[in-house]
């Protein structure tokens, strides 16, 4: 396989599946601007595809339609920069956008037409012509004039990408690309007519061109898929702020239920055990169990204190007191060193969670 051929089959290949690639990329949103470029791509694949027919056709007919395949794909290549261009800017169309549009996809629809750009006429090659490419379909005029339709345009996208690279970034690299197909379509238009001893170039240049812009959207996607999961990153970290918050809140929510449910009775009953304590003599045969009753109301107490503790801020210290809040229990105890009561009231004790209970026979 000669190099032209290489070449011309290396940008239908790579151009195609760049051009699938895009097209699922721009299903997504923020990368539809970027559809223009699937017209680029599928152009220079059908540049490619008509290389291929020029080079290794035998018939006359099939000679005429891939050289008119190869003039149609330069204007489409031509038009697809310049919806690029604009796209890449979100902006409208400047006059000479419209121009250029217009001129080139009337160049296509003339292709079509017998004897109007592409003649019927098969020429050979010149000697030392381009290397590979042995015949293809004359040009008349009007095609003449078609060809230089998108080196004039993609001069025109060039300049207006290079006034932009200052203020968007990639544009630099994309003028480049389009800008490098001027020179080396002239010096493939030359060598074919025998004017210019060169091997073909236009379709490596299309191929490097295509590739550079995909490096650039490849980078693009990169850039995009790291800030992306960055801020995957930060909302999975804020969403597990927000549900320890809300565990808080309930954890919080259950200790105000139990203070209020649990230590209210646990205020009464430290009360009545340290009234019976304080009654009862030492040697009295309820007074073990009483000891135990109490050592296991504290132990509820303490439970309790502990659940409120870790369900948020720690509760204020008591005025005057260093050691700050305690429990029932250590509330009580004063209790037991208060004299006997008359009438076996039992003295009114008061706790961090529960207004002054008084047992005198009756309900709270």
């Amino acid at each position: 396989m000669t190099p032209p051929a290489a070449s011309a089959l290396c940008l239908c290949v790579m151009s195609l599946l760049l051009a699938a690639w895009i097209l699922g990329l721009t299903q997504s949103p923020g990368w539809r601007n970027l559809r223009s470029f699937v017209g680029i791509a599928a152009s220079a694949a059908g540049f490619g595809f008509g290389t291929l027919i020029l080079l290794f056709a035998v018939s006359d007919v099939i000679i005429v339609w891939g050289t008119r395949i190869a003039l149609m794909s330069g204007l489409l290549s031509a038009c697809s920069w310049i919806v690029f261009s604009a796209r890449l800017d979100a902006r409208p169309f400047d006059p000479l956008d419209r121009v250029a549009l217009g001129a080139a996809l009337t160049a296509c629809v003339l292709a079509l037409v017998p004897g109007v750009l592409i003649s019927d006429h098969v020429v050979n090659a010149p000697p030392g012509g381009q290397n590979g490419l042995v015949r293809f379909a004359d040009t008349t005029l009007m095609g003449d004039l078609a060809m230089a339709i998108p080196a004039v345009s993609n001069v025109w996208v060039g300049v207006q990408l290079l006034r932009r690279a200052r203020r968007r970034r990639g544009h630099a690299i994309h003028a480049l690309s389009v800008l490098l197909l001027v020179p080396l379509a002239t010096v493939d238009t030359f060598a074919a007519h025998g004017h210019l001893e060169a091997p073909s170039m236009l379709s490596l240049g299309m191929l490097l061109s295509v590739a550079t812009v995909g490096v650039q959207i490849s980078r693009r996607v990169a850039d995009d898929t790291q800030a992306l999961a960055t801020v995957s990153e930060r909302l999975a970290l804020a969403q597990e702020r927000l549900l320890e918050k809300e565990r808080l809140a309930a954890v919080g929510e259950a200790a105000a239920i139990v203070s209020h449910e649990v230590r209210n009775p646990l205020g009464v009953l430290f009360n009545v055990f340290n009234q019976l304590r304080r009654t009862l003599p030492i040697d009295a045969k309820p007074r073990p169990d009483l000891e135990r009753a109490l050592e296991a109301a504290g132990h509820i107490d303490a439970v309790v204190s502990t659940l409120i503790a870790s369900s948020g801020p720690s509760a204020p210290a008591y005025a005057g007191d260093a050691r700050g809040p305690r429990t029932l229990q250590g509330l009580a105890a004063p209790a037991a060193q208060l004299p006997a009561a008359e009438s076996g009231d039992v003295a009114p004790s008061r706790c961090a969670t529960s207004p002054p209970q008084t047992i005198a026979g009756t309900t709270r």
